[in-house]
């Protein structure tokens, strides 16, 4: 079928460490873990623009 497959579980896992700074709790992403999830979807589907409202968001 052709559908891109995004990794998210393999990309907090490779980001453990900042990955702390991205939830609210054990489960749920915050405000930054969503950026996150954002940020590697746009990449994944290379429409990721660092000059946009969204590329330029912080994720600490």
């Amino acid at each position: 079928m052709k559908v891109p497959l995004i990794d998210h579980e393999r990309f907090w896992r490779d980001r453990v460490s900042r990955s702390t700074y991205w939830m609210s709790d054990p489960i749920h992403p915050n405000e930054y873990g969503h950026r996150a999830f954002a940020e590697c979807l746009h990449r994944e589907l290379g429409i990721f623009d660092p000059a946009s409202q969204t590329g330029r968001l912080h994720v600490p």
